[in-house]
């Protein structure tokens, strides 16, 4: 079981993000709540100098010339706005824009569940007197294996 920590900026409420922080070389960790840490994240991003033209998230101010130049992203919000600038560097470094994610060799590229997963989730099934979807699985593996109608 983990620590519960109590924010240390209000004090109050229960922690929910780490927050870790450099300051004259010497480095600090904040425990805040998310009210705390939705202030602290917008405070502490620097926005554009004067005079600077860029594109900036309007929810955690992160520039898109930051993005370009270390390849991170500050929020969620950010992968929408700086969509279309960072594709390329995506495909560039990943070898595509999709996830397509790994599957063992026996799956032969279908997405859906294996016989032993079905044959499991059967037996669970019937263990539970859930007889309806027992049927279901039934003529799924049936099939599977060729018999099916």
């Amino acid at each position: 079981m983990s620590p519960v920590y109590i924010c240390d900026k209000c004090n109050s409420n229960v922690a929910t993000t780490l927050i870790k922080v450099t300051n004259g070389g010497k480095q600090m960790v904040l425990h805040l709540c998310p009210a705390c840490a939705a202030t602290f994240s917008m405070t502490r991003r620097s926005a554009p100098k004067v005079g600077e033209v860029g594109l900036v998230c309007p929810v955690c101010r992160t520039t898109k010339e930051s993005v370009m130049e270390s390849g991170y992203l500050g929020c969620s919000e950010c992968y929408r706005l700086f969509h279309d600038d960072i594709e390329p560097m995506v495909k560039r470094v990943q070898g595509s824009n999709r996830h397509v994610g790994k599957q063992p060799a026996n799956l032969e590229g279908s997405d859906s569940p294996n016989l032993s997963t079905l044959q499991a989730m059967l037996n669970r099934a019937v263990a539970e007197k859930k007889f309806e979807l027992a049927a279901k699985l039934q003529k799924t593996i049936d099939q599977l294996k060729g018999g099916g109608e």
